[in-house]
């Protein structure tokens, strides 16, 4: 079971991945892969796959440039408009929105340092769980 798990994680972004394939590919029945999925993340396939796909949207808005369009392709949706209903049903916020918010809050967290107008020195850089910190020194 926990190979159908990982290659579920694997392929997560991928246009092609089905509940049908997966079945066919693990010789289970979807009705089986759906009470998996519901026992252990308490959601259907489907909902799993589209939270994980909107967790990694939210992200690339935040922290790229990337067009809406290319956003959901690299998410795994087929086209922009199935992807911008499900990042609305999800976050109550348009793609645009979304981008916007997160982008005010690193400008309003940004002038909050340059106010100090203290020089600020790095001391301290780690990568912790792929995401990399940067401790400074005041």
């Amino acid at each position: 079971m926990q190979k159908l798990f990982d290659e579920v994680d694997s392929r997560l972004f991928d246009q092609t991945l089905s509940l049908k394939g997966l079945a066919a590919q693990f010789g289970y029945s979807e009705k089986y892969i759906l009470q998996l999925f519901k026992k252990k993340y308490g959601e259907t396939f489907l909902q799993y796959l589209q939270r994980r796909r909107i967790e990694n949207a939210r992200t690339l808005l935040a922290e790229t440039d990337l067009s809406v369009a290319e956003i959901a392709r690299r998410c795994g949706y087929t086209g922009d408009q199935s992807f911008r209903r499900n990042f609305v049903q999800s976050t109550s916020l348009t793609p645009g929105e979304y981008r916007s918010k997160t982008e005010l809050k690193k400008t309003t967290k940004y002038r909050r340092i340059e106010r100090l107008n203290l020089s600020i020195i790095p001391a301290v850089q780690f990568l912790n769980g792929g995401n990399f910190f940067v401790l400074y020194k005041f």
